[in-house]
């Protein structure tokens, strides 16, 4: 296009210039779209575009670039790809695009070229006199030299891409396109790019160069000036601020207008001399500010992920062209300053312009009404604080690049950055905010301040003589469009701009009587006139230019990172400002057209998510690690008030809060540090309450609710662990178990303490569901589907006590688990695999458990563990446990299984397992309960398939009132015991199993008491989450399609009462352990051997001293009484198994007359002549006999009294409450009373 009419040039200059940057987005697109594989590329090009992706097409592309642009030949070759024609479709819409976008860039260049060639010709091109027209040419001319660089560097695949398209148009019929030729010329013009550049700026370099030339001065002084002259110009300057008259404007300034397109300058002067290198030679000043732009920085970015590469553009261009070696010396001696002073250079200009900016914020928000008076200030700071932050990132990418490629070593990260990047989105935002009153101000301003001089101005206009009637329109059509603008007639202040910037093409013209320098008094005023009319019509517009961030978008992965160290930073406030800019980031990145929309949006929906997810995990962090530190406080401060009620304080002074003197040494100093980062984190939530960017909103809750509760997870499991003692490379003495845990009531404070400090904590955001939050994650952890995870098979080596010490670091804490199943797992290994491997005895006087330090039996003996065997060699047998070693005064206390088992620990754990958790813990004893079972059958089913035949009583021998043997012992028991081949493992699995089994008890009597208890409020959470956990199950009781908020809100409806069914259920499944019993042999003979070896193992029990616990009471306690839980067991829950119809009256029977015949010939024995046999042996085994009829139906009494006679029950009762009161007066602990009144079940 050649512009005939000179009226015209404006309108185009100001079109052309506007549309030139969207025109240069679009190629840096199709730049990074179109990459074409090639044995010429320096790096490995990934394809995206079908066409290039193929490798069937590949060879078609390459074809086609080879040909070009002979379209004949092209379109005749293309019928020889049978995979071309094939495609040809999807091929058409991915390309179709971007040839549009080549079409547009021949108009635009074409249309270009004739607007600057004619701007050339005009007599003044300058900032004072006509400065939209010099911004315009010179903008438009960086546009049109980017442009046609960015079009250079695609290479091959454009001529490939171009062809392609033109084949498939020919193809459907489709007209051959106009713009064909004019991208063909374009495309083979710029295979040598340099040159076509030359000649294309041949015209206007004269013009343009000059014009750049004097601006050195200027541009020394505003964009490219150090902050040490900007600080002592004042530009940006605050101080008065706050006292200035609102009304009064800030006074025009060529170099705050300079600064106000401070990027666009900076680019300018590189491009455009970079496309003028002849003048540049030629004139010393264009040479001069030519080092002064390279020197500010050697990255300058253009559009999208375009930078201007400065040394690598002017050696090519040099290469190109010999006679331009003289340029070397410029740029080089440049480029060497750079590099030593660069990197200071914009770090300075970043904390000035931060400080200023941040200064200019606080007063803008504090009065808004300085906004309209300083919006030019305003415009300026945000367009330097943008390019700033800009040049910051591609500096930090291009010094990435360069260490990974020579591993040079990595710079610290700038996180002022950021802080920068905050304050001006809050400028940004807070000029949004006030655009009515900014517009309305400028209005004013317009109407009442600048209205005489504009007056004048146009009078003076109207007196100028030799104007042509055309102009005098135009003047004319200024003044209407002036006195008619208003804010809410925007337009009209359009018009205006335009009109002036017709008249500064006129009075520029060579031809004009009325040369334009001649009227300086009219363009001084009608120039900021123009420039305050954009802020009224194009107010948005005007803004976004001077505030876009969109070219950050490339750099999301750097931005994240500076963020995710900011938030690790100690320095508070660590995370100011992050909510505040990473949603205004993400809109803007959203603008960008690099890539496909969807692309795009997604890209920046996931930095917003991740930037916020950064922003939840550190206040997660930060909380969670407050609150083990008051757990732990809260911790040490009770053991310290233990501590000194039993006055086994320590010399040392308390080192909680309250006693230590030096602050400097205060362990809550760094707590209280930490709460005052926490609060500032939170009240960045509190201030933004959902998040947009396009279609995706999400409140920003959500991201702290997902992060909080997935810590509370990891709190719960962690505040089980008592991790100094696994920490210990020396477990405590009798400490074997594979981790060590907290006291249920220590984890069950804990949680309370966690509750109650959260709560305080986030008391900023006073709405967060924190309660909602702990029942959800208790109720998730209670859940019925953990039991059954990680219920596994218990394999049958652990029943056996292991060989040696344990090994040093072999104790394990796995905290990935859910807490009751760490929990409950430590308490099934205490009650099985631990118990069956040490001391440990259930206590029927305590209804606890007791540890053989406890005891005082120095080991197991004879039936004296649950598992200790019948030689009894425990943990702790024949060791000094006087305080050496690993016990000693200075190491930890001896390891205590029992004070896990006492009441109010139990208590704690049914509150924190409920019934779900005991269940669990209930499995792993059924399944040990099963495989001793399966255990004693093999050993019955061994004695069958042996043919052995055992006496079930003395009357089966044919002898009246039993035959004695020499020690008066009855002789069927005699040859029983010789019988029966390995008795002792018999009797020892029997006494494991009656164990378990009174565990178990002892369990479900504290859930049955706890669940009717009135608790506290969190306990009462707690506990309801454990209910609700048990409904949400298959089975009796809930379903998995009920939600957890029905399930909650009907366990917090149950009464009490109502939870018997749960241990008739958990009853069951031991009911179902019994199975075992079917692998019994058939035939009445197993029945009749079962019994002679249960009754067996019940009477041999006479001659062992370690079932004394009659006698003795606490201070020497054993399992004994366990075998009649053991054989009651058997006989009630198994032998149904084995066969429902028999009669088990008969068998119980059986078996208690069997012992009572054993028992009364010794008793006699003892009556008379017989002493070795001692008191209290005859009594264990009667007290035991007893246990075990009142655990069978009403007819047990009756058995007991018909066959061991009222003799020897009065007899033992007597002793019994004779030694009892022995015992009383010699001060030892407690005293059964009368242990035939115990309720036993």
């Amino acid at each position: 296009m050649v512009v005939a009419d000179t009226s015209k040039i404006a309108e185009h200059l100001v079109l052309l210039t506007r549309y030139g940057a969207p025109l240069l987005e679009s190629l840096v697109a199709v730049k990074n779209l179109a990459g074409m594989p090639s044995k010429s590329n320096t790096a490995p090009v990934t394809p995206v575009l079908k066409l290039f992706k193929d490798p069937s097409l590949l060879v078609v592309a390459k074809a086609f670039a080879k040909k070009f642009p002979d379209t004949e030949s092209v379109n005749k070759q293309s019928k020889e790809y049978k995979e071309f024609v094939d495609a040809f479709k999807e091929v058409k819409e991915e390309l179709r695009p971007i040839y549009q976008v080549f079409s547009a860039l021949v108009d635009f260049v074409e249309n270009a070229r004739a607007v600057l060639n004619a701007c050339a010709q005009l007599t003044a091109v300058n900032l004072d006199v006509n400065p939209d027209i010099a911004e315009h040419f010179l903008f438009l001319a960086h546009y049109l030299a980017t442009s046609l660089l960015t079009v250079s560097k695609m290479g091959k695949s454009k001529k490939a891409i171009a062809a392609a398209v033109i084949v498939l148009d020919a193809r459907t019929g489709v007209v051959l396109d106009s713009s064909f030729s004019k991208i063909a010329d374009l495309f083979v013009a710029l295979e040598k790019p340099y040159q076509f550049i030359s000649e294309v700026f041949a015209p206007i370099g004269p013009k343009i160069t000059s014009f750049l030339s004097g601006l050195k001065i200027e541009m020394s002084l505003g964009p490219l000036a150090t902050f040490e002259v900007l600080r002592k110009a004042g530009i940006f300057g605050v101080v008065g601020m706050a006292c200035a008259d609102p009304n009064l404007p800030t006074v025009y300034d060529t170099r705050l207008r300079m600064i106000t397109h401070m990027s666009m300058y900076a680019q300018s002067v590189l491009t455009v001399l970079f496309a003028c290198p002849q003048e540049v030679l030629s004139d010393s000043n264009a040479a001069t500010l030519l080092k002064l732009a390279i020197s500010s920085g050697t990255f300058t970015g253009l559009a999208n992920n375009e930078t201007f590469q400065v040394q690598a553009e002017f050696d090519a261009l040099i290469k190109s062209n010999g006679k331009l070696s003289k340029l070397k010396s410029i740029y080089t001696d440049a480029l060497t300053r750079q590099r030593q002073s660069a990197l200071k250079f914009h770090k300075d200009r970043r904390q000035f312009i931060s400080h200023q900016l941040f200064h200019l914020w606080k007063l803008c928000q504090d009065r808004p009404a300085l906004l309209g008076p300083k919006f030019a200030q305003v415009l300026g700071a945000l367009t330097f604080a943008r390019d700033e932050i800009v040049h910051y990132f591609i500096y930090a990418d291009e010094q990435a690049s360069r260490i990974v490629q020579k591993g040079a070593p990595k710079q610290p990260l700038e996180l002022d950055v950021l802080r920068l990047l905050h304050v001006m989105l809050n400028v940004r935002r807070l000029a949004r905010k006030h655009e009515r009153m900014i517009r309305t101000y400028t209005c004013d301003l317009l109407a009442t301040t600048f209205l005489g001089s504009v007056t004048e101005a146009f009078d003076a206009l109207d007196g100028l003589g030799s104007v042509p009637d055309g102009v005098k329109a135009v003047i004319h059509d200024l003044r209407a469009t002036y006195t008619a603008g208003s804010i809410d007639n925007p337009s009209a202040f359009k018009a205006f701009r335009l009109n002036w910037a017709r008249l500064q093409v006129f009075f520029s013209l060579p031809e004009t009587l009325v040369p334009i320098n001649s009227i300086p008094h009219i363009t001084k005023i009608l120039n900021e006139v123009a420039e305050k009319c954009a802020w009224i019509d194009d107010f948005d517009h005007v803004v976004t230019d001077h505030s876009d961030l969109r070219q950050l978008f490339q750099f999301r992965g750097a931005i994240l990172a500076h963020i995710d160290e900011s938030i690790t930073d100690p320095t508070p406030p660590a995370c100011e400002g992050i909510m505040d800019f990473v949603p205004a980031l993400a809109q803007d990145f959203c603008m960008n057209v690099s890539r496909p929309r969807e692309e795009v949006v997604k890209a920046s929906v996931e930095f917003l998510q991740d930037a916020m997810s950064k922003l939840a995990t550190y206040v997660g962090t930060l909380m969670f690690r407050i609150v083990q530190q008051k757990v732990a406080f809260e911790r040490k401060a009770r053991l310290d008030g233990i501590a000194l009620k039993t006055k086994q304080a320590t010399s040392e002074p308390l080192t909680s809060a309250e006693s230590a003197l030096n602050y400097a040494t205060n362990p809550c100093r760094g707590l209280e540090y930490e709460k005052a980062c926490l609060i500032a984190a939170l009240a960045v939530f509190s201030d933004a309450a959902e998040i947009d960017c396009e279609h995706f909103t999400a409140k920003t809750w959500d991201y702290l609710v997902q992060v909080i509760t997935r810590h509370l997870e990891q709190f719960l499991q962690w505040a089980v662990f008592d991790h100094e003692v696994n920490a210990l490379k020396e477990p405590p003495l009798g400490d074997d178990m594979s981790y060590a845990i907290q006291l249920p009531t220590n984890i069950l404070t804990a949680y309370e303490t966690a509750f109650y400090e959260i709560k305080a904590l986030m008391a900023p955001l006073p709405d967060f569901p924190v309660e909602e939050l702990f029942t959800s994650v208790l109720t998730s952890q209670n859940s019925e589907t953990n039991k059954s995870t990680f219920s596994e098979t218990i394999p049958e080596s652990l029943f056996y006590k292991p060989s040696g010490k344990p090994r040093r670091g072999t104790r394990t804490a796995n905290m990935a688990f859910p807490f009751p199943v760490s929990l409950g797992n430590y308490y099934a290994e205490l009650l099985t695999s631990r118990a069956l491997s040490s001391g440990l005895v259930m206590s029927e006087t305590m209804g606890t458990l007791v540890s053989p330090l406890r005891s005082g039996a120095g080991g197991s003996t004879t039936g004296g563990a649950i598992g200790a065997g019948l030689t009894g060699t425990g943990v702790n047998a024949g060791k000094d446990t006087s305080g050496t070693g690993a016990a000693g005064a200075t190491g930890p206390e001896p390891f205590r299984p029992e004070i896990y088992f006492d009441a109010q620990q139990l208590a704690a754990l049914v509150r924190l397992m409920g019934p779900t958790g005991l269940a669990f813990i209930d499995t792993r004893i059924v399944k040990y309960i099963t495989a001793i079972g399966s255990q004693l059958v093999v050993q019955i089913n061994s004695l069958v398939a042996a043919g052995t035949v055992l006496e079930t009583s003395t009357g089966s021998t044919g002898t009246t009132g039993g035959i004695v043997g020499a020690a008066g012992v009855p002789a069927a028991i005699t040859t029983n015991m010789a019988k029966i081949k390995a008795l002792d493992d018999f009797m020892e699995r029997l006494t494991v199993m009656g164990a378990l089994m009174d565990v178990r008890t002892a369990l479900y009597r504290v859930l049955a008491r706890e669940l009717d208890t009135t608790v506290r409020p969190f306990y009462r959470m707690v506990m309801t989450c454990s209910r609700a956990a048990w409904m949400n199950r298959d089975g009796a009781g809930g379903s998995k399609e009920r939600s957890s908020t029905d399930d909650i809100a009907d366990a917090t409806n149950v009464y009490p009462g109502t939870w018997g069914p749960i241990i008739a259920e958990l009853d069951r499944d031991l009911d179902r352990a019994f199975e075992f019993m079917k692998q019994l042999s058939p035939g009445q003979n197993s029945v009749t051997i079962l019994t002679a070896v249960l009754a067996t193992s019940l009477c041999v029990n006479t001659f062992s001293d370690a079932i004394a616990y009659n006698v003795a009471l606490e201070a020497s306690p054993n399992n004994a009484h366990s075998m009649a839980t053991a054989i009651h067991a058997i006989v009630s829950r198994g032998l149904p198994k084995w066969d429902a119809t028999l009669q088990l009256d008969s068998v119980e029977e059986s078996l208690v007359a069997m012992v009572c015949e054993w028992l009364l010939p010794v008793f006699r024995a003892k009556l008379t002549e017989t002493k070795e046999l001692r008191d209290r042996d005859v009594e264990s085994v009667f007290l035991i006999l007893h246990r075990l009829t009142r655990m069978s139906r009403a007819a047990g009494e009756e058995w007991l009294e018909r066959y061991a006679g009222v003799g020897l029950v009065k007899w033992v009762q007597s002793n019994m409450i004779r030694r009892s009161a022995h015992y009383r007066r010699r001060r030892l602990l407690g005293s059964r009373g009368n242990v035939f009144d115990d309720d036993t079940e």
